[in-house]
């Protein structure tokens, strides 16, 4: 019991309704959901499935739109907005947009992603309790994607680019597979986060 977590999805109970949503418990702890997040009819007493997160002014809040990724978990995650020296915010498939920090992004803005893009990333929280998107290491990679020895120089693959370096840019392709596509086989260096097909 005790606190509820910040970044996961909890079954929690109806405890009353209130002006601005129905109030939620897990026995110790109270939380709020908006009517607002919510689109099912629900009647206190009852046991609902939310998605606890903070909102910006620092309020735990509750959503019943449940996220594609839950805190510690990785996946993929469209751009819904750019903002220089500050990030992206990526769209996690609930109630609000998480940041995934000017830190964790390349050095150079021009192969930021843009709006539209996706990023594989795992959920984190930061010290204040806000959720972040953090994009997924190399290691973390190749812990769930097999890297595809065999690509045809002439074989068109699409997908996802997934980290950028000087000698050339990793991708996820359709197939779910890893492809490394070398600087010399690219006009422009592409964006983290593009769509791209290569051959």
């Amino acid at each position: 019991e005790g606190h509820v977590m910040i970044g996961e999805i909890h079954a929690l109970k109806i405890k009353e309704k209130a002006d601005k949503g129905f109030v939620l418990t897990n026995g110790e702890q109270d939380i709020l959901l908006p009517y607002i997040l919510t689109d099912q009819k629900l009647t206190v007493g009852e046991e609902v499935k939310v998605f606890v997160y903070l909102e910006k002014s620092g309020r735990t809040i509750a959503s019943t739109t449940l996220p594609d990724m839950v805190v510690g978990s990785f996946g993929w995650a469209k751009v819904v907005e750019v903002i220089p020296h500050l990030g992206a915010f990526v769209n996690i498939g609930t109630s609000t947009d998480v940041l995934v920090s000017y830190e964790d992004l390349p050095p150079v803005e021009a192969v930021w992603p843009k709006q539209d893009d996706a990023l594989y990333i795992k959920l984190n929280v930061d010290r204040k309790g806000r959720l972040l998107g953090v994009p997924a290491t190399e290691n973390e990679l190749e812990e769930v994607y097999s890297f595809s020895p065999d690509l045809e120089l002439n074989d068109q693959v699409t997908g996802y680019i997934v980290q950028t370096h000087r000698e050339g840019s990793v991708m996820i392709t359709e197939n779910n597979e890893r492809a490394f596509i070398h600087h010399t086989e690219r006009d422009v260096e592409p964006r983290l986060g593009q769509a791209v097909t290569a051959r």
